[in-house]
Order: structure tokens, then sequence, then C-alpha cells
């Protein structure tokens, strides 16, 4: 009987084939070559060493596509994944797939190196590959990995590492994260090397080729390099990272000597305190291995010697008036007049706008507005007399262009005033123009089809914040003395955060929206942006109260003043003793510098007189992701402010998102696109009012339990970013952490106020400092306490 053919099965059933090969096989393929017979399956899963080694990439079954997700749960989910699903489980769903197959084959528990580049990799899933006891994994590699929060696996990597751990833990020894994935051709090549090889005998498999391929490269390496009277070993061959995601480097110093990486700490002397002077040190930086020479980006200049750092100064006119009370004190001295004020106004708008671009347009009237009121009897002088304010693009101004921050509306100008503009103009305050926002205020940053970008006066390569960023920035840079901004999501806030101001979100319906363009009509609320509390409770005390054109303002029945200057009187005699406030440690973030700050805010609060409590909202992401209403409803409210303006009725957001007639780093414009034409026929509209009336009685609950007067935390858990960063779509609206959505949608009254500078050391250690806002968090219709707080607290920090 003749000797049958040797099969496939023949061969892979000698173990030490199978071991030797099956690493150069596809996942996919053994998957498919096991589900072909019992017989199979058995040979194939029967060998743990078969799986010790798993290459997901080439699976289609892993791959997802999506657009980036916004933490604050502004995206397109809401028409195309089930509300009871997270964003994490949304993206990690297709590898949760295969790893429970997996692990059902028995499978799982035998992979140690896991390859997942390119793939859908959220944090959460990394955390439970690197913890949990059914996953053996001691080589992750997560190169270019999408919808992974970087801050998120940060943390993963420092608590597993945590002096506390148990013993033998973590099973991770090494991740690939920084360098590019693979490219797969480069491991399949030189395909020549395999043919006409038959007479090679088992030097002739793939697998022998492959690793014949690599010695030869590295031997070829090696004789090249120590034939070359230039040392290239020595030579740079690989990257520095220019602006590693902020903590990385101590997460790096966090995990050494427990998990590897595909990248280093930088040890250049300009790194080390011992061997540089002190001007001149610089925060670890990380780097993806040799260097060479040169050193790091940040370090290279290390072996050329010391050097002076000269850091930027901040951009700012020498106006002598830093408060709305320093104009009025000289113009009622005699010192001055409000016609010579707005001139020195106009004069730091023409001499720094270049450099900053705050301003859309200016009012042509200004100088005769403010001599009108100097010919005023001062019996008649109204509480904002001579104080000359910027407004906001998103708020009509009578003759003065308004756009929106739309390049499609730049020829747009009002017949008549807003309500609030028209109360400012009543109680003195001098229009001087308008400042830049985003397009239709649909962003954290400055982003404008309209006016390109606005720069922030501490650092000219940084954003001010949005969507108010001109009068952030003006306000900061000295060309006004008070502006108004706008505030959906923390528009008002952020801005002040990053620009060292106070910014105030009061209640929505406490100040008329009247002639404001909307975003989301439930949210929206304009508020004033100054250097002190006493100034924006000043220009509160005239614009806060029931409009007839805004019906939301109706809410201000239930909030009778105790005086026609409530909020005044509120800020009068600053304190922080018998002050209750709650501490959302939750939010801070990880940023050292920040955290810094806060810290030394903290103790000094106490050291005031302050009762702290840390307070925390254990389900905090998971509320400001599911109340978030852009997808549901900006749509709704945007097209409806359009249809009521004649000159603007033909245009549909929709329609000019189609037509590429935005910015284009304006990803919540992409997203808010997708909502239903009439917001109430979106499925998930009900579902998320009924989280926001949650969430609102679990903070209140808050306040009501420790008998709070506030709940404070960082404004952003970031300094103000650069601005090609923004560009290059690194921070955006759907990725950003600011803090601002908590009150925005609570819809609480919030302001942040200003306690201290931090220098972004990570990203730019020969950068200047750049501020560090507090937001304080207070009780709908309860502006006057909130403000009571704010100026104990920028008391104490000043």
């Amino acid at each position: 009987m003749e000797d049958l053919p040797t099969t496939l099965l023949d061969v892979l059933s000698n173990s030490l084939i199978l071991r030797q090969t099956a690493p150069y096989i596809p996942a996919r393929n053994l998957l498919a070559l096991s589900a072909t017979s019992k017989t199979f399956r058995l040979v194939i899963g029967a060998q743990a060493d078969v799986w010790r080694y798993v290459d997901l990439t080439d699976i289609s079954s892993a791959r997802i596509d999506s657009s980036p997700i916004d933490v604050g749960g502004m995206s397109w989910r809401a028409e195309r994944m089930d509300e009871s699903l997270t964003e994490d489980d949304f993206y990690s769903g297709p590898l949760r797939g295969i790893f429970s197959q997996l692990q059902r084959q028995t499978i799982l528990r035998h992979v140690q190196t896991l390859v997942l580049d390119g793939l859908s990799v959220p944090a959460d899933l990394v955390r439970e590959i690197v913890a949990e006891d059914r996953y053996n994994v001691r080589v992750l590699s997560i190169r270019e990995a999408k919808n992974l929060n970087q801050t998120k696996l940060q943390q993963v990597l420092r608590y597993i590492v945590r002096p506390t751990r148990a013993e033998g833990t973590p099973k991770l020894k090494a991740l690939y994260f920084f360098g590019p994935k693979d490219d797969a051709s480069f491991v399949i090549g030189h395909q020549q090397r395999l043919e006409g090889s038959q007479a090679l005998g088992v030097m002739a498999s793939e697998g022998a080729q492959i690793g014949a391929q690599w010695n030869e490269r590295s031997s070829d390496a090696l004789l090249a390099d120590f034939g070359d009277e230039e040392t290239k070993w020595y030579h740079s061959t690989g990257r520095a990272l220019r602006r590693p995601q902020s903590e990385w480097p101590d997460t790096l110093n966090a995990c050494r000597g427990i998990v590897t990486f595909d990248a280093v700490l930088c040890r250049g002397p300009r790194h080390e305190i011992s061997k540089t002077a002190s001007e001149d040190f610089l925060q670890p930086t990380i780097a993806t291995v040799a260097l060479g020479p040169s050193g790091s980006f940040a370090s290279q200049e290390a072996f050329k010697g010391t050097r002076k750092i000269i850091r930027p100064i901040m951009l700012a006119a020498q106006t002598p008036y830093q408060t709305i009370a320093e104009v009025q004190e000289a113009i009622q001295s005699g010192k001055t007049t409000a016609k010579d004020v707005t001139e020195q106004y106009l004069e730091a708008i023409k001499q720094l706008d270049g450099d900053i671009n705050a301003i859309t347009a200016l009012n042509e009237n200004a100088l005769a507005d403010a001599e009108a009121l100097d010919k005023l009897d001062p019996a008649k002088r109204g509480p904002l007399h001579g104080a000359p304010f910027v407004i906001k693009d998103q708020i009509e101004t009578a003759g003065i262009a308004t756009a929106f921050g739309s390049e499609v509306c730049k020829d747009y100008v009002p017949q008549r005033d807003a309500t609030l503009v028209r109360k400012l103009r009543e109680a003195g305050a001098v229009i001087l123009g308008k400042s830049t926002m985003p397009d239709w205020a649909a962003s954290w940053f400055s982003t404008s089809s309209l006016s390109g970008t606005t720069k922030n006066p501490y650092d000219l390569s940084r954003e001010p914040g949005g969507s108010s960023s001109g009068s952030g920035a003006a306000v900061a840079a000295g060309m006004a003395i008070a502006a108004i901004g706008g505030d959906t999501g923390g528009s008002i806030r952020l801005p002040s955060s990053f620009c060292g101001l106070v910014g105030v979100r009061v209640t929505p319906g406490r100040i008329s929206r009247d002639g404001m363009s909307a975003l989301v009509v439930t949210q929206d609320t304009p508020g004033p942006m100054t250097k002190t509390v006493a100034d924006a409770a000043k220009i509160l005390d005239v614009v806060v109260g029931f409009d007839e054109a805004d019906e939301y303002t109706a809410v201000n029945a239930m909030a009778v003043p105790a005086s026609s200057t409530p909020f005044s009187d509120a800020v009068k005699n600053p304190k922080t003793k018998g002050h209750c406030l709650g501490v959302l440690r939750r939010a801070f973030g990880t940023h050292k510098g920040i955290t810094q700050v806060l810290n030394t805010t903290l103790s000094s609060l106490k050291e005031a007189g302050a009762d702290l409590i840390d307070v925390d909202i254990v389900d905090l992401d998971h509320y400001t992701s599911f109340t978030s209403m852009y997808a549901v409803r900006s749509k709704t409210d945007i097209n409806d402010f359009l249809g009521s303006r004649p000159d603007l009725a033909h245009l549909k957001i929709e329609d000019l998102q189609k037509e590429g007639k935005y910015h284009k780093a304006l990803d919540l414009i992409d997203v808010l696109v997708k909502a239903p034409a009439d917001h109430t026929m979106n499925p998930h509209n009900g579902r998320r009012l009924d989280e926001q009336a949650k969430f609102q009685r679990l903070v209140a609950s808050l306040f009501a339990k420790h008998d709070l007067d506030a709940i404070i935390y960082p404004t952003c858990q970031l300094l103000a970013p650069k601005t090609q960063d923004v560009l290059d779509m690194r921070w955006t609206c759907l990725n950003f952490p600011t803090n601002t959505v908590i009150a925005s949608q609570l819809l609480f009254p919030a302001v942040s106020v200003p306690v201290g500078k931090s220098r972004d050391v990570a990203e730019d250690p020969d950068g200047p400092e750049l501020p560090v806002g507090l937001e304080i968090l207070g009780l709908p219709l309860g502006e006057a306490k909130m403000l009571a707080v704010a100026a104990g607290i920028e008391a104490v920090c000043r």
C-alpha cells in the first residue's frame, strides 16, 4: 500500500513545527483553519505556544469606522448607537467581541504578545487587558490606536504600578505606544529570498527567511557603523516628542523598572538639576530612542553650554485703568472725560489688535457716544458711565456689523440693539466694537471663518479660549475695561480662565438672550468678562432682569432682589471665613502645575477660615456625556435664529457645513448637522432631559447634605493650548478637558476666578506663566451668594 501524501494536519500536528510557524500565520487564518474541523481545532487550540503572539490589526471585524467622540457627549452617537452604551463600550465593541470568542475557545489566557496597532482601543479596554485575570498579556502594542484617551491611559498605567499593587502585578512588561505602527510590507518584504529555494530545506520556510532577513539587516548595519569613521551609531536615528501629552514623562518615570516603553526619558544635562543652572533646567522629556549627540529637541543646546532663556512678555496696553471704578473716579474728579478714555482704548486697539486679532468691527460712533455722555448732568450718569466695552460678535448691535463668527454673514448689520446692549448703553457704557468668536459659537477655541484665530495676550502662540475669544483677549490686553461674552458650554468661563479674568455664567434666563444667536437655547446665556468680581457684579446689576422679548427671563420672578444693586451689595465686604465649599477633586485632572496652584489656593482658603469638604460625583463623566444637547438640538436652534432674521433666513447650518463655509477645525459643526431638523423628533431628546434632571438632583443633594455655599474645581484641566495644536486638531471641541460643561449642563450658574499662574513645563518649558482659573459653582438663581464666595476667594488669592 502506497504511503499517503503528507497533509497539512500531519505537519501542524508536529508541535515543534506548529510553535515555530504559528507566529507568522495571521490570527484570522489560524481561526479560520481551526474552524474547518474539530481535529484542526483540537490541534491548534491544544498548543498554548500557538497563541503567545496574536496580531489583530488585519482582522476586518476588529475595525470600526467612526468620528472622534466628545468627552462631553457632543457626538453623532444619538443617531447611531443605543443610548444604553457608553462611549468606551461602543468603540471597544469589535475587540471585545473577538476577545470573548478567544476566551470561549480557551485561547485568550495563552496570549502574551498582543498587537492592536491602528485599531479602536479605548482606555477602559486597555485597563481590562493589563489588569484583569483573564488576560496574561506581557507585551501590548497599541501604536496609532484610535479613540484612546491618553490622559485615561496614563492614569491606568500609574495605577497598575502603584506601590500598593498586589505581588506579581502587573503582568504587563512592555507597551508599544509612541512609535508608528509597522508597515506590513516591511515584514513580508524580500520575496526573492523565498523564490527558487527548494534546496534550502527547512531554511526555505518563510519563518526561517524572516529570521535570516533580520539577522542580515543587523549584521549589515553593525558592519556599516563600525566601518564609519564618523561613528554613525551616535547620530540621531530616532525622534523627540516635541509636545508629548503633558504627563507622559511622569508616567514613564513611575513605570521605570516595571513596564518598558518604546520611548525613553531624555537624560541630557539640561534635564539633570544637579548639572545645570536652575534657569536652564528642563523638566523630563520623552523621545523614541537613539537621539544621538543632539539630544532631545528641548535639550539640544545642552552640549553647547548653557543659554539665556528669553520668555515672552504679556502683550497689553499701558492704559491707566484696571476697573470700572477707576475709570469713573477719574472722570468724576475731572482728571479725564469719557471721550478721552474712549480715545485711549481705541488707540490701544489700533496698536495691539494687529497682533492679537480680537476685534471684528469697530463702532464708528464710539467717540460721539462718549462725547454725549460727557454732556450729561452728573446726576443723570448711569452706573456704567464712561466704561468702554467690547461685545461678542454673537450679540446684535445696531449699526455695527454682526457676523456671528461666520464669513457668510460679514455684511449683516442689525437695525437694532439686542436688549442686553440697549441696557448697557442706557447705563452709560461705550461700545467700542465687536469681538471675535468661532462660527456660531461652536468651539472651545477661536477658529473662525471670519477672523481666523485670536491670540492669547499672555503668549501669542496660544489660544485665548472660546467661544468668547476676542472678549477675553481684549480685556486681558487692555483694549477694553470689560466685555460681554456668551456661554453655552463654557464660552465665557474658559477664555476667562485662559486670559486671567473673572467670567460669570448666570442661570439661563437671568439675562435676556434677545438679539443673541443661539447654540442650545436652554443653556445659552450672555454674561460679563472683567478683571474683578466687583466689576462683574456691577454689570449684572444692570443687565439682569425680565424682558418680554425672551420668555426665559420669566425666571427672574423667582428671584426677588433685596435692593436695586443686589450683586454689588453681595461683594462689598469680601470674606472667606464661614463659607462652606465643596472641593470636587474628581475634576482636578493630572496637570502638575494646575494641581499645585489649586493646592496652594485651598491651603490659603483654609487658613482664611473657609470650611473645605471633599465632595464627589461618582458618575460625573456619564452625566456630562448624556446631558449634552448639541447633537440633539443645536441644528434646530441655529436655524430657528437664522430664520427669524429676514436678511439671514436663506441660510441653513447644514447647507453651510455641506458647502464648507465654516472653519475646518470646528468639528462640532460636523456633529450637530446630523440631528433631525426638529429636535423634538430626536428619539433621545427626552432621555437626555431625564438624565439632566437626575444630574441636577444629584448635585443639589450635595449642597443640601453638606450645607454648601458653592462647589469648586479648576475651570479647565489644562492651561491655554497652543494655537497650532488646535489647527492640527490635536485638541478639538470633542476631546478638550474643560470642566465648564458641568455647570452648563446642570443649568446652574458658575463663575471663573483667576487664582494663580503656572508654566506649561511639559509642553513649553521656556514659555511664560499662564493663568489658572478656579470655577465656583452655585445653585440656580443663587448668583449673589456665588459672587460673594468669588469675591472672598479673589481677595485671598490677590
